[in-house]
């Protein structure tokens, strides 16, 4: 449980909380005629950053 707990506190983790979080607020937010928007930026954003992608890939 330690360990968990020691997860939730890390920058890493609250970034990609935080991200999330944004992304759904702009989709519950926009209107009809903004999704093609938000997919086109969506689709090029990733939740985990670049310099721990490969890291979690070898996990």
């Amino acid at each position: 449980m330690k360990a968990i707990e020691d997860v939730y506190e890390t920058s890493l983790f609250q970034s990609i909380v935080l991200q999330i979080q944004k992304a759904l607020k702009d989709a519950l937010d926009a209107l009809p005629e903004d999704y093609a928007k938000l997919r086109k930026e969506y689709r090029h954003s990733a939740i985990l950053p670049q310099e721990f992608a490969s890291d979690f890939m070898e996990y």
